[in-house]
């Protein structure tokens, strides 16, 4: 897997609001959304997504790693983390964390990449809403190596070459 996403339905000005969207694991995306502080019932539908080698004569070894890191609470924490040398950045992902108060109304605010080849970072931030919360936020980052039948790591991303 190299990425996901979630959406949620209804979309309305009361619907509901992100508190997850992250690869729970290298084959699993999970998604959560909660209620607004006004009644809304819908669902949130989680998308994964995986790359198909379509030459069989020379399929590389695809790698796939996945690396978290958590903030410190705050009524809008945040975080932010790469994959590390060897991997591209291929997507990411965050996470509220639980709070044992069922009050804490922490919603997902951001989860977007930056920059590009080694500085490339997955960013993560959430927010309070309408009520003073306070609680923590894990950001994922998901890593992919490409490794040939030569043993060549291959560069993968815009503006990369083919390795053949």
């Amino acid at each position: 897997m190299t990425g996901g996403g979630v959406s949620t339905d209804p979309e309305n000005d009361y619907g509901l609001m992100l508190r997850v969207s992250y690869p729970s694991s290298t084959t699993t995306w999970s998604a959560y959304a909660a209620q607004h502080s006004k009644g809304c019932s819908g669902t949130a539908t989680a998308y994964a997504i995986g790359i198909k080698w379509n030459d069989p004569t020379d399929k590389p070894t695809l790698t796939t790693k996945i690396m978290s890191a958590t903030s410190g609470a705050s009524g809008a924490p945040w975080e932010t983390l790469g994959v590390g040398p060897n991997y591209t950045l291929v997507g990411g992902g965050a996470r509220v964390e639980d709070s044992p108060n069922p009050n804490n109304n922490i919603m997902l605010q951001d989860s977007y990449p930056s920059g590009s080849g080694a500085q490339a970072i997955w960013s993560v931030q959430g927010h309070d809403c309408e009520t003073s919360a306070s609680n923590s936020i894990t950001a994922y980052a998901i890593g992919l190596q490409v490794i040939t039948s030569r043993n060549k790591t291959v560069p993968f991303g815009p503006g990369c070459q083919s390795a053949r």
